[in-house]
């Protein structure tokens, strides 16, 4: 509003503008959001006001009555609102996000501005970089791109991106997609990892695929690895998750040599031409594969697993679904290299092939040590459990249609002693638990074998030390109900000691050598009762028997 000297309204004043420090008119506006431009010069009404809202750039503003008598002129006016509003929508340095602060709601949160926020934490594959996905090879463009997200997440927007060799993750980095349906990683390269990943890495929410099959042993080398070579690549919190490795992958899903730490949850993996699922080795410790689902149903590879460990301690296998007739090796397996600490818990075995593939085997190297296994529901396979290693529990499983013996224990060549193999169910099997040169302070203990075609509980040979007690064997079909074979080196020094054992008709169960204890056992509805091979010296008391079927 303007007013002449006397201080009246200036009615019919005319306000000229330009640009600051020139005569070069330049418009204002009727609206705060500058859509309609004003008369230039704006002609002011009977009260002397007029709409006038400025742009972002500096006025030079002439005042004149009616008549064209100047009232005033000022220079380099400026509209901080709008100037705040132009630098908020500029993408130049210092402007823009740079512009805004942010404080997070969490306690001692540090106040910070979005744009150091935004490039502090995410950067995305193609808005950032410039990918593509459009088939062609981008493995340089996503290589320089992680090259700049060390302690960063590179989010990969849904798409199929092309590689032709490894991708390497530099420490901390986050790699996350929109999905395994959506953001798809394809390895162009026949028998070739995807991934190297490094220390503080998470790898989520992406789908992998490739081409070829199966050649050779590949050993380490995995879709997402650290070492193929042994060179000793580093791998400390690794976190693997919600992830997919499709059918067309030719080596394993994930291979990690002394990985620290790691977390494998919640991926979905069919080996249809790959080797293993998950491959860990090298002295990996305190791992923890959990909730996978893994499947193989093509036999590409020779002696591969779906979980494959090698050397490793202090680590948790559990919850995982293992199934497919493709499983040449075994399910679960500690191989070669000594591991110790190892438990390996309620994981779900089905379809699997009974004529070469054993679900859970531990022991494998000489001094394996200190392993359970407990609450595995295993449904088919050549045995169910294969364990030959010291102070090992074998507990709580429920065991289904193996070929042959549900539980096989072979200390041969090693020491396996401190065994103890207790509540397991075990049904229509080849064979109930069978062991071999058994070491000191072995136990059987309150073990279901039912309705198999094989012996119940068969201790073949063994050590002086043992106990069985509890157990239950009933409707097997052939061999023996209590079975004690004496090979003939043990001569007269066998002496088996039965107490309180209740029999009923039956087949099917028990052989060891050595000073044994066989309490409390229940054996019904089988062949033979009791079978004592080669000794000469028998002490049996207080036992009540009856006749078999």
């Amino acid at each position: 509003r303007a007013f002449d000297s006397n201080g009246a309204p200036l009615d019919g004043g005319k306000l000229f503008t330009y640009q600051a420090g020139t005569s070069t008119p330049l418009a204002t506006y009727t609206d705060q959001g500058g859509l309609t431009a004003n008369t230039n010069p704006v002609v002011l009404d009977s009260s002397g006001q007029a709409n006038v809202w400025l742009g972002s750039s500096s006025y030079k503003m002439v005042l004149q009555d009616k008549d064209g008598n100047p009232q005033w002129s000022v220079d380099n006016i400026q509209d901080s609102g709008a100037t705040v509003l132009a630098d908020l929508a500029s993408t130049s340095a210092g402007k823009g996000a740079a512009l805004v602060g942010m404080k997070r709601s969490a306690t001692n949160s540090i106040a910070t501005t979005v744009y150091n926020w935004i490039n502090g934490q995410v950067f995305n594959l193609k808005t950032d970089f410039g990918a593509l996905a459009d088939g062609s090879d981008e493995t340089s463009l996503i290589q320089g791109a992680l090259n700049q997200c060390a302690g960063k997440t590179l989010y990969i927007p849904s798409g199929t991106y092309t590689i032709n060799g490894r991708l390497t993750l530099l420490a901390g980095t986050r790699l996350v997609g929109d999905g395994y349906n959506s953001t798809i990683i394809y390895q162009s390269e026949a028998n070739q990892g995807s991934i190297v990943t490094n220390n503080d890495n998470e790898i989520c929410y992406l789908r992998f695929t490739g081409t070829g099959a199966y050649d050779t042993d590949h050993q380490g080398n995995g879709t997402i690895f650290n070492d193929p070579t042994g060179a000793g690549l580093i791998g400390k919190r690794i976190h693997i998750h919600d992830c997919y490795f499709d059918t067309t992958i030719s080596v394993s899903a994930m291979a990690g040599n002394s990985w620290v730490d790691a977390i494998i949850e919640d991926n979905h993996i069919e080996m249809e031409k790959g080797e293993h699922g998950i491959y860990l080795s090298g002295g990996s410790i305190r791992c923890w594969v959990k909730n996978n689902y893994i499947r193989k149903t093509n036999s590409t590879a020779t002696s591969c697993s779906a979980i494959n460990m090698k050397g490793i301690s202090s680590s948790w296998i559990e919850d995982n679904f293992i199934s497919g007739t493709g499983w040449t090796g075994y399910g679960i397996v500690t191989s070669t290299a000594n591991s110790n600490d190892v438990q390996i818990r309620n994981n779900r075995f089905y379809g699997i092939d009974s004529t070469v593939c054993v679900p859970i085997r531990v022991g494998s190297a000489a001094d394996d040590t200190y392993m359970v296994v407990a609450g595995n529901d295993i449904e088919g396979g050549y045995y169910g459990v294969q364990c030959s290693a010291a102070h090992t529990l074998v507990e709580s499983n429920i065991i289904r249609n193996t070929t042959y013996n549900a539980i096989y224990a072979d200390a041969t060549g090693r020491d396996a002693s401190y065994t103890t193999i207790q509540d397991n169910k075990i049904y229509s099997c080849g064979g109930g638990i069978r062991l071999v040169a058994a070491d000191d302070y072995t136990y059987v203990l309150n073990n279901t074998v039912t309705s198999g075609t094989g012996v119940g509980i068969e201790w073949y040979s063994g050590s002086s030390i043992g106990f069985v007690g509890g157990n239950r064997v009933e409707n097997n079909s052939t061999n023996y109900s209590l079975l004690v074979a004496v090979p003939s080196d043990c001569g007269t020094s066998f002496t088996p000691a039965f107490t309180g054992l209740t029999e009923t008709p039956g087949s099917g169960s028990i052989e060891m050598t050595g000073t044994y204890w066989i309490h409390g056992n229940i054996v019904e509805f089988v062949i033979n009762i009791l079978h004592l091979g080669n000794a000469t010296t028998q002490s049996i008391a207080g036992t009540t028997w009856f006749a078999p079927a």
